[in-house]
């Protein structure tokens, strides 16, 4: 029993339609890069989402390839050779596309939203919260890498710190060993005495003259 063939039109935008998106761009990438591979060929291929996001898969240099493509353009912008036969098969460059992309910068960054509706302002606003977002966790993740080395530096300073007081410690031993300290001599204090001395301790008289005689 055969598949049932899908019909193909258009989807209302939501999340149906971007992972539908999602999913037909990485298949479409897949078999580029297959042809590129198989075939030895040079394939680029260049996406444009509703919401105006661009993806690109290109087999080497995408300017360059896109610098061959616009030298292989004859003087009405086809394909030298393309055969004239089939005049409606014309490959606009894409110098639009690029810049409808760099209006898609400048509306990410708030500029020139004249012209968009209320559900892509939306999908815009989704957009940039998103990006918030990741900016935010980004930088805490720096903040907290930021930190942990400080505290890494400081263990480390810590450490020398210990070691040096370690060093200075085993000198002042070596010192005290290889040259000790005299050892002070003390002398007994000199006794003095407070007693005044008295008649008994000391009666020394001094005189002076003859001796004295009594006969006369």
């Amino acid at each position: 029993m055969g598949r049932n063939k899908i019909e193909i039109k258009k989807m209302e935008r939501g999340s149906s339609s971007q992972s539908t998106y999602v999913k037909r761009r990485l298949g479409l990438f897949k078999k580029a890069r297959e042809l590129s591979t198989l075939c030895d060929a040079e394939v680029a291929v260049i996406l444009f989402s509703s919401t105006g996001e661009m993806n690109q898969q290109c087999s080497g240099d995408l300017m360059a390839l896109i610098r061959k493509f616009k030298n292989s353009l004859g003087p009405n912008n086809t394909p030298a050779d393309e055969p004239k036969e089939q005049p409606n098969m014309q490959v606009d460059v894409p110098r639009q596309e690029m810049q409808k992309h760099d209006l898609k910068k400048l509306q990410s960054l708030g500029k020139n939203l004249t012209g968009m509706d209320l559900q892509e302002l939306h999908a815009l606003e989704q957009k940039l919260n998103e990006g918030l977002l990741c900016i935010k966790e980004r930088k805490e993740q720096i903040l907290l890498e930021e930190i942990a080395r400080c505290r890494m530096q400081e263990m480390h300073a810590m450490q020398e710190i210990e070691n040096l007081s370690r060093q200075v410690e085993g000198f002042r031993s070596f010192f005290k060993s290889a040259y000790p300290m005299p050892v002070p001599v003390s002398y007994p204090p000199r006794m003095t005495s407070n007693v005044e001395p008295t008649e008994k301790d000391s009666n020394t008289t001094l005189c002076l003259g003859l001796p004295f005689s009594g006969g006369q």
